[in-house]
């Protein structure tokens, strides 16, 4: 009887550290997650350009700050004008900053996401898929027909993107707004092949 006692007491502890391997192992994958994977999660209620419960074109200031509130956030600065720009930030770890623009009747008009922990193309393209296009000004990336606009960082001279270009912000648009000025996506290629009927110098 003794002799089962301790096989079964050896066990036990096996599975326990095994358990444990296995829980921290689970822990460091989901820390290395890119934020940026976290921040664009969609839910069966809320596809992109909604987030977190916010649409554009559809809900209120009003109603995002519940929202934002309720997430832990509050507002860090405010331009108030004909177009308002709100400012939300949070304590909590690895999430961006939020920008809402709003009209004059205080319908959201726009999310940004701003200031995420670093965040590369590779990470967002994981999450969005290939994009539609590029923008007219080269630093910005169309998806799912312009709702979603991701903005490369600002770097002179840059010639091309690459999966290691960081991301400087991300915007969300009423779904029903069209961007002009997009060219197709040729994928990562020189910049100046979205212009071909423009001259594009760069003196560097």
């Amino acid at each position: 009887m003794a002799r089962f006692i301790v096989k079964l007491t050896l066990g036990l502890t096996l599975i326990s550290v095994a358990l444990l391997l296995l829980g921290m192992a689970l822990g460091r994958a989901a820390d290395t997650l890119p934020a940026i994977a976290l921040e664009l999660r969609e839910t069966p209620e809320c596809r992109l350009p909604c987030w977190r419960g916010i649409t554009p074109g559809v809900h209120t200031l009003a109603e995002a700050k519940v929202i934002l509130t309720d997430a832990g956030y509050t507002v860090i600065s405010t331009i108030t004008g004909g177009a308002s720009l709100y400012q939300f930030g949070t304590q909590a770890y690895r999430r961006c900053e939020v920008a809402i623009t709003t009209d004059t009747s205080g319908v959201v008009t726009s999310l940004q996401l701003d200031h995420c922990p670093p965040t590369r193309l590779g990470d967002v393209l994981r999450s969005l898929g290939q994009p539609e296009g590029v923008l007219a000004d080269r630093f910005g990336l169309a998806f799912a027909e312009s709702s979603i606009v991701v903005y490369a960082q600002r770097i002179s001279c840059v010639r091309r993107y690459t999966l290691a270009t960081f991301v400087e912000s991300i915007k969300l648009r009423p779904a029903n707004e069209v961007l002009s000025s997009v060219y197709p996506w040729r994928g990562l290629v020189d910049l100046r092949a979205y212009m071909p009927r423009q001259r594009v110098t760069l003196n560097c």
